[in-house]
């Protein structure tokens, strides 16, 4: 299993977040308007890391990044599934 993190705010990519003006227009980017800490990947890590949680969890990949890839996914055009005809919509 994986978890595939989106903009944190961290040590590393502290040139792009290091004012409030450059951090709230990387915010502006993101579906849910703010950048995220390393402490918001706690309970995804505690989640595969748990046995009742995840105990039939295998070979997955968990993407935390805001809706960033999502609003990707619709930039090339891709079909959204709630866009699908209900006939071919997952069930």
């Amino acid at each position: 299993n994986c978890v595939v993190p989106g903009l944190f705010h961290t040590p590393f990519t502290d040139y792009k977040l290091n004012t409030p003006e450059l951090k709230e227009t990387m915010a502006s980017t993101i579906p849910l308007k703010f950048v995220a800490e390393p402490s918001d990947l706690d309970a995804t890590i505690l989640y595969f890391a748990s046995n009742r949680a995840s105990r039939y969890v295998t070979g997955s990949c968990l993407t935390i990044d805001g809706g960033e890839s999502w609003v990707r996914h619709e930039k090339v055009n891709m079909p959204h599934p709630s866009d699908l005809p209900p006939e071919s919509q997952p069930s």
